[in-house]
Order: structure tokens, then C-alpha cells, then sequence
């Protein structure tokens, strides 16, 4: 069995070192379990996020890390199961004050947990200096180790523990079936630059047409638009959110309207399907009824919606 000690001996003399000197942490968060405020959400902004993954890791309520040199930050999956977000050398603990000037993220930290009603440590926390480890680069977002029976500990030293697996490069999530499709912008931009590591996700939006939903979360804002197949064997929905990946709007005028304010805006769109065909199995005018039904049952041609035909 492979533990991931063995791994982590095999890719430097430092990171073996560390490791061999026990001097090293293993961090595992549960983002949906914490009872702290509303931390929804903040999963996906981590996994794309490696600067406020690395402001989130140098902040703690009490000393965790204590001597620690080598910090990894795991996030559960499934059952025991959890996955490295990423890994930092830590140069040790520092104040409130070097903590801000270190990080500029940490004032977005601040706001975020503010408006969720999360509790702000700040002079009463430890805040520690971090370093990416940038040996461990290909690691992250891939590797799934076994935490153990433990998992109330949610800070531990042991290095010894189950490598479950190695997930493909660029990698994001599984297929979760057509009905409970709800991806942020941020996760379809990295499944559809990744068609080899999201082989599921290719498979069925390029074998398909629909209708989906393009949601604001921020205003909550609508917008429906529909994908039909082309005779060049590329088209049906994985063709049609490649361009939204692309460019944010895809040249449809209302969101053209709403990303007039600013490109970042596109950070709050969320996608999901509504119908769904096999490709070719409904005429382009028969998938475009579909389009337009849905627009007159949300009201998305009106009410503030996103959609201008």
C-alpha cells in the first residue's frame, strides 16, 4: 500500500527531511460543517484561488502549526476521503500587522467572512509566514488520500496515511448527471480546458443539445439560450459553453450588457440544464420551442432578465 509519506519522500531531499523530522501538518477542512457563519461557496473559491488558499491556511484562531515547517491543506470528499488543496513551508508565526502587509488578499478575506457574519480573529488569532511549495505543484487538486477514523482532528502530524488516488490532470468533478448540472464559471472555464482530464463532462455535453440557464447569482439575473449539433461533428452543448468560457458572453447582447461593468462580474454567472436531447434527435427549430418556452416560464425576456429576443 502507498502512503503518503512514501510519496512525499520521493520528491525532494528537503520534503523528506521535513517529513523524517515529523515536522510537518496536515490540515483537513469541512467547509460544510463548519458552525462559524455561511462558509457556502468558499470550497470553489479556494480551488481557484491559490493566494486566498494561501491567506486561508496563514490565519488561525490558536496555534495549530505550532513548529511545523511543511503545511498541507486537505479539504473532504467522500466519507474519509479528502483532497490536497495545496502546500506551504512555513517560515513561522508573525504579527496581525506583517500578516496584512504580506497579503493583500487578506483584506478580501476579511470582507467575505464580514458579509457572511464569520467571526474575524485579527490580534487575537496566530498568523503565520507561508511559502508555496512548488515541488508539490502537480499534486494539488489531484491527490486523494485516506484521513482515518479521526476525523474530528482536524489538525494532525501523522504522514502515514492511505493514498486512495491520483485523480487526471486538470481534473474538476465528476459528471453528476444532467439534472444536477450547476457549474460556476470558474469550473466550466477548467472542465473545458481540460477535455482529457474531464473525459465525462466531454462526453456528454458534445453528445448533446438542450436548453440551459445562465444565472447571476449576484442580482439574480437570468439568462436562457439553447445548443443544437453541427455536421462537422463538434457543436451540441460542449460547443456552445466553450464560447461562454471564452468570453463570458458569447456575443449574446444582455450579457454583453452586464459584463459592460466589468469582465470580473463573470465570476457570479452559474450554469445548469434544463432539457436535454441526444444531438440530432430534435430539429433546430424543434430545440429552439423548447428555448423559448422556458423564457416565457421564467420571464427572462422581461423583469430585469438577461435575455433581449
Amino acid at each position: 500500500m502507498l502512503n503518503f509519506e512514501s510519496l512525499l519522500r520521493t520528491f525532494s531531499p528537503a520534503i523528506s527531511d521535513v517529513v523524517g523530522r515529523n515536522k510537518t501538518r496536515l490540515v483537513r477542512h469541512v467547509m460544510s460543517h463548519r458552525q462559524d457563519g455561511d462558509w457556502s461557496g468558499f470550497d470553489e473559491m479556494l480551488k481557484f484561488d491559490n493566494e486566498l488558499l494561501l491567506v486561508f491556511t496563514s490565519e488561525q484562531s490558536e496555534n495549530k502549526y505550532k513548529d511545523a515547517e511543511l503545511i498541507f491543506v486537505f479539504v473532504a470528499t467522500e466519507g474519509t476521503r479528502c483532497l490536497l488543496r495545496g502546500a506551504f513551508w512555513s517560515k513561522g508565526q508573525i504579527t496581525y500587522e506583517r500578516f496584512r502587509s504580506l497579503y493583500p488578499k487578506s483584506s478580501e478575506f476579511e470582507a467575505f467572512r464580514e458579509l457572511r457574519g464569520i467571526n474575524c480573529a485579527k490580534e487575537k488569532g496566530s498568523y503565520y509566514e507561508l511559502l508555496p511549495c512548488d515541488e508539490l505543484a502537480d499534486l494539488y487538486n489531484r491527490l486523494v488520500i485516506d484521513w482515518g477514523s479521526a476525523t474530528v482532528s482536524w489538525v494532525q502530524q501523522r504522514t502515514d496515511k492511505e493514498v486512495w488516488e491520483l485523480l487526471p490532470k486538470g481534473f474538476v468533478s465528476e459528471f453528476p448527471g444532467w439534472d444536477k448540472v450547476f457549474l460556476s464559471h470558474q469550473e466550466l472555464q477548467a472542465i473545458i480546458a481540460n477535455p482529457d482530464g474531464n473525459k465525462d463532462w466531454h462526453h456528454f455535453l458534445a453528445a448533446h443539445d438542450g436548453v440551459y440557464v445562465i444565472l447571476d447569482v449576484a442580482t439574480g439575473q437570468k439568462y436562457v439560450g439553447s445548443a443544437c449539433g453541427s455536421k462537422d461533428g463538434k457543436g451540441g452543448i460542449w460547443g456552445r459553453w466553450s464560447g461562454y468560457a471564452k468570453t463570458g458572453d458569447n456575443g449574446n447582447v444582455g450579457l454583453v450588457e452586464m459584463l459592460e461593468s466589468g469582465m470580473t462580474h463573470v465570476s457570479n454567472f452559474k450554469y445548469s440544464l434544463h432539457h436535454v436531447f441526444p444531438k440530432g434527435t430534435k430539429t433546430k427549430e424543434e430545440v429552439l420551442a423548447y428555448e423559448s418556452l422556458l423564457k416565457e416560464k421564467l420571464g427572462t425576456r422581461k423583469h430585469g432578465g438577461l435575455n433581449r429576443n
